[in-house]
């Protein structure tokens, strides 16, 4: 008797746990800035406890192996003997061989940064927001490592100089001067203009050709298909503050 009433008992909390379980839903977005924000909400089943799945291979674009790039110059010689900055800096700068993983890391970012400036971030169709500030409707970016425009900012000023991302992709974030940004933080998530638009390198080459090294500057080409015929895309990278950045891109007969 007492081993049936155990078994009852247990089988009424476990209908309990699962009734509760169904009835919690996600917190819709609440904008409290100037636009409006709609998410769209979804039906499950009570019965239903499988969890979704996102496949994060087609999710997102894929970025450079290399988040950071780390400066010659803190590096120590393999004597023993603790080198200055600007000695170790021009030992490795000499060797074109040792500049390419960096010249591999710099085009790799150069063309993550081009495809993010075509709008091409993949994003969450459910998730809209209008903005009455800059006129133009916007979704949740999804699947990325960015989950604000701070991360943006950070992700070029990483790999990108000043005058360079002004030049070319001053577009992407108000803070760069753009009226009318691709991408905006809405209730602490990234969002980005409905608008896509082909971008980056389909590289033709699989290791750039570094020249013109000095201590502090280097040319690196690679070549990449325009459209059936070949081109170069040329980056001139800059030592600042211990860190090769891109100071300049030329690419279909543009400098930028």
């Amino acid at each position: 008797m007492k081993k049936h009433l155990t078994k009852l008992l247990a089988g009424m909390l476990a209908v309990f746990a699962l009734t509760t379980a169904a009835g919690c839903t996600e917190v819709g977005l609440n904008s409290n800035s100037s636009g409006t924000v709609t998410t769209a909400t979804e039906t499950t089943s009570a019965e239903t406890t499988e969890p979704q799945t996102t496949d994060s291979a087609s999710a997102t674009i894929p970025s450079p192996d290399s988040a950071t790039i780390e400066s010659a110059a803190s590096s120590e010689s393999t004597s023993g003997t603790e080198t200055t900055s600007e000695s170790t800096t021009t030992a490795a700068a000499s060797d074109n061989s040792d500049l390419q993983g960096t010249a591999s890391s710099l085009f790799g970012a150069l063309n993550y940064i081009e495809q993010i400036g075509s709008g091409n971030l993949p994003k969450d169709e459910s998730k809209t927001y209008t903005s009455n500030q800059y006129g133009a409707d916007y979704e949740a970016v999804s699947g990325t490592q960015f989950s604000s425009t701070a991360d943006l900012q950070s992700y070029m000023e990483n790999y990108l100089t000043q005058p360079l991302i002004l030049s070319r992709y001053s577009n992407l974030l108000s803070i760069y001067g753009s009226s009318s940004p691709l991408y905006i933080d809405v209730d602490g998530a990234l969002y980005g203009k409905v608008y896509a638009t082909s971008g980056g390198f389909a590289w033709t080459t699989q290791t750039p050709t570094v020249t013109d090294v000095t201590d502090t500057s280097f040319t690196a080409t690679m070549q990449y298909d325009d459209f059936g015929s070949t081109d170069d895309c040329v980056i001139v990278a800059a030592l600042e503050n211990g860190t090769w950045k891109i100071s300049s891109v030329s690419f279909d007969g543009q400098t930028y």
